[in-house]
């Protein structure tokens, strides 16, 4: 006995000590070699092997009490073990030098201590899936050091073992043709869960889970649909379970569920020619309305950016898919009850990107851009006058470089936009509200880039820009007045 505490103090400390990594995975397989009968795979969750025309019984598994000398022998050991490695992985850099051996030497002692506390799970106290949370750290640590293949089967196969736990004996997650449904339920609902049903580590668990099935696919460049069809699916399942969360931990873990799905968009959208149109607007859907959740929200405008910017334009479903992007910046803000002066001040910024973004592209793009703002802008009158009137301003500036690209009014657009002295009015109204309306130094910027924006479009057709130009000349006056010596 106490040989054996020795070298599983020795182990133990060879894995504190950075030097001695090499043959390291051997020396561990070597003392937990009692384990070898009992370890079948390094699938949590193994699948049952198809059915034969010859009827061979399998042998049952060991019961709980031929596994207990095992864990009263070796749990302390597989407890310190596992306490140390998730640190150790993570700090050790580099993949293909002697760094990244011993990261890849850390990882095969990680996976077999896992499969050992595995194996004498059925005598463990506690909750029935805390093996499942161990190996959902082992998941994160994979991807983290860029072992995205490895980290995609093992957060598949905990996930799968995750549900068989959490599932009632009845629960069926195969189609009627016994194929995996993508569809079918890949996270039960959890209430019917029992206890784990409120156990806020099993969300944070099927977060990181999805998080990094999420992020494999993306960084891999998955062509297939798939993935992301099933990863829809666990979104929608997901859901519910995000509610156990507190307020703390939910602003914690839903940026990394948030950053995956953004990943996985800025593909999609990217390659959207190997997938349908329904899949690419799903999957965005479903992004955006993560990202105006509270937490969220305010990340959203760098998102939408990063969408708009990988989105290819040839595809057919590009101008439906960027309208909707734009309409759920603008509807967000007016959602953003305790920080609404910022998120006002953040449209116009955003709707100024995407206006000049929306030039060189379709013209059908820059007239449905030209009547969602000034639909839009209407909303704004009640929340924000001078908001409205920016929104106007870019969206009159869209119909006018939609003009000069072509003579007519195309028949699909509903708005009725002032043309010529009427045109002229409604322009110099919105131009009077932004002169009487005080700017800060961020609204400052924002307008004065709106005007910009109207001034060269009234200058290519021809229109008079004095009213621009006075109301330019006004503000600037004003601003410069208002301004504090430092």
């Amino acid at each position: 006995m106490l040989a054996m505490e020795a070298a599983a103090a020795d182990l133990v400390a060879a894995l504190s000590s950075p030097s001695s990594y090499a043959g390291l995975h051997s020396r561990f397989a070597a003392y937990l070699q009692p384990f070898t009968p009992y370890l079948s795979s390094s699938n949590p969750n193994p699948k049952p092997p198809q059915k034969r025309a010859t009827k061979n019984k399998q042998p049952p598994p060991p019961d709980a009490a031929t596994l207990r000398p095992l864990a009263k022998r070796f749990l302390p050991f597989l407890s310190r073990a596992l306490h140390l490695l998730p640190p150790l992985v993570r700090a050790s850099p580099g993949s293909g030098d002697k760094s990244g051996e011993a990261a890849d030497e850390l990882f095969e002692i990680y996976g077999l201590l896992l499969d050992c506390l595995q194996a004498i799970s059925p005598c463990l106290a506690g909750k029935p899936y805390s093996v499942l949370l161990h190996r959902g750290r082992f998941v994160c640590c994979l991807e983290s050091r860029g072992h995205l293949a490895r980290a995609n089967a093992e957060a598949a196969a905990t996930l799968d073992a995750l549900r068989s736990a959490l599932s009632p004996p009845t629960t069926s997650t195969k189609s009627r043709r016994g194929a995996a449904s993508v569809d079918s339920v890949l996270l039960p609902d959890p209430g019917s869960a029992g206890e784990a049903g409120t156990d806020p580590e099993v969300t944070v668990l099927a977060v990181e889970l999805t998080s990094c099935l999420a992020n494999c696919s993306s960084k891999v460049k998955v062509k297939e649909p798939a993935p992301y069809e099933r990863l829809i699916s666990l979104f929608k399942q997901l859901k519910p379970w995000l509610r156990i969360l507190t307020n703390e931990a939910r602003r914690k873990y839903l940026p990394l569920l948030v950053n995956g799905m953004s990943r996985c968009t800025f593909f999609l959208v990217s390659e959207s020619s190997f997938f349908s149109s329904d899949l690419v607007h799903g999957f965005c859907r479903h992004t955006v309305q993560e990202c105006v959740k509270e937490g969220m929200i305010e990340h959203f405008p760098a998102i939408a950016r990063k969408i708009c910017s990988s989105v290819d334009l040839s595809w057919g479903g590009s101008t439906q898919l960027l309208l909707y992007v734009l309409e759920t910046v603008t509807d967000s803000v007016v959602c953003v009850k305790d920080d609404l002066p910022k998120s006002v001040n953040e449209l116009p910024v955003f709707v100024a990107y995407f206006c000049r973004f929306v030039l060189s592209a379709k013209r059908d793009l820059s007239v449905g851009t030209s009547e969602l703002l000034y639909k839009q802008s209407g909303y704004f009158s009640e929340v924000s006058s001078p908001t409205a009137s920016m929104l106007r301003l870019y969206a009159t500036g869209l119909y006018l470089s939609a003009q000069q690209a072509e003579s007519e009014i195309p028949p699909y657009l509903s708005v009725a936009i002032p043309k010529d002295q009427k045109y002229i009015h409604a322009l110099e109204k919105a131009l009077g509200t932004l002169a009487r309306w005080p700017h800060d130094n961020t609204s400052l910027v924002t307008y004065l880039d709106s005007l910009e924006f109207i001034s060269k479009h009234c200058i290519s057709l021809s229109i008079p820009a004095s009213p621009v130009c006075k109301c330019l000349k006004e503000t600037t006056r004003d601003s410069m007045n208002n301004m504090e010596p430092y």
